[in-house]
């Protein structure tokens, strides 16, 4: 029997023009204009269906995982067919149930204390307590410009909602371990069209849990709770992103587009802050200064140091 899986978070972007076009393809049962987030100065949210768009200086739809819409199958294509959409943030849940779900995550925890593990380079443990009732979380892989546009999170889903208290009495006594993926930018895009065209995606080409027995990562074997996991899942294949260097264009485009607006909105001394302030550590001094305003980190440039 295949693992549930679903699609849990959904994050479009678009060029200011199709804000109309974003408009009619939702339903708006009961909206409410809301304040803007990132660079994003206005927003509107539906109650009713859970997702929020944001706009100027360009449109922003966000779809978190309580969003109903996301259940729908053909989401992906009906926003990739306005101009200029692009998938920024995408979130792919898996849920382990049952007697492998514990299996699954003490394999987890071996794995990364050993460093048995490929894709990402970070790792982290948290272990927490809610209600007496203890939960552990695995971290691999860094957010934001730090990262490789994945991020994965492997948690006690049955302790995180007995400490809810939303946990039916029936299913109190049944391990669930959900295993979450996190992808930006780029990767999220070519993860969220492979989807669209109705491909599967293969998860062991962005994290793979092997024996470090050869240099060659290939020639390790998997570990057996891994590859278990695996052949549960919907048969996918690799998606490949090709990764461009940044550009000065790119750079100066970037800031026309995100920064500027800003800078001009809250009348930012833009000359004293670049003559005082090292240019790697620009975005640090603006989040100093203006710590009310939310800079998304993925759409940073590397501006070296």
């Amino acid at each position: 029997m295949n693992i549930s899986h679903q699609l849990d978070y959904l994050r479009f972007s678009f060029d200011l023009e199709q804000l109309q076009a974003v408009r009619d393809a939702l339903p708006w049962d009961h909206s409410e204009e809301c304040k803007g987030r990132w660079f994003q100065k206005q927003g509107a949210r539906d109650q009713a269906n859970g997702y929020m768009l944001l706009w100027n200086p360009h449109v922003v739809l966000d779809m978190p995982g309580s969003c109903c819409l996301l259940s729908d199958p053909d989401i992906l294509k009906r926003f990739y067919k306005i101009e200029s959409a692009r998938v920024t943030r995408l979130d792919l849940a898996y849920d382990v149930r049952g007697e492998f779900a514990s299996r699954f995550m003490e394999g987890v925890l071996e794995a990364v204390n050993l460093g048995q593990f490929y894709g990402c380079r970070q790792s982290k443990v948290i272990q927490g307590s809610k209600h007496g009732i203890s939960a552990t979380t695995v971290y691999l892989g860094a957010r934001g410009k730090d990262g490789s546009g994945r991020y994965v999170r492997i948690y006690d889903k049955r302790a995180e909602q007995l400490q809810k208290r939303v946990l039916p009495d029936d299913q109190r006594d049944i391990p669930w371990v959900r295993f979450e993926l996190e992808l930006s930018d780029p990767v999220a895009d070519s993860a969220a069209w492979f989807l669209a065209c109705g491909r599967g995606i293969d998860v062991s080409c962005w994290l793979d849990f092997r024996l470090r027995q050869d240099p060659n990562r290939e020639r390790n074997p998997r570990l057996d709770w891994w590859s278990e996991f695996l052949a549960m899942l919907p048969q996918g294949e690799p998606v490949r992103v090709d990764r461009k260097s940044s550009t000065l264009e790119g750079r100066l485009a970037w800031l026309a587009k995100c920064v500027a607006p800003f800078v001009v909105g809250n009348r930012v001394d833009l000359a004293k802050l670049l003559r005082e302030t090292p240019t790697g550590d620009f975005i640090k001094a603006l989040r100093r200064d203006f710590p009310e305003v939310l800079l998304p980190e993925s759409k940073i440039p590397d501006f070296g140091g």
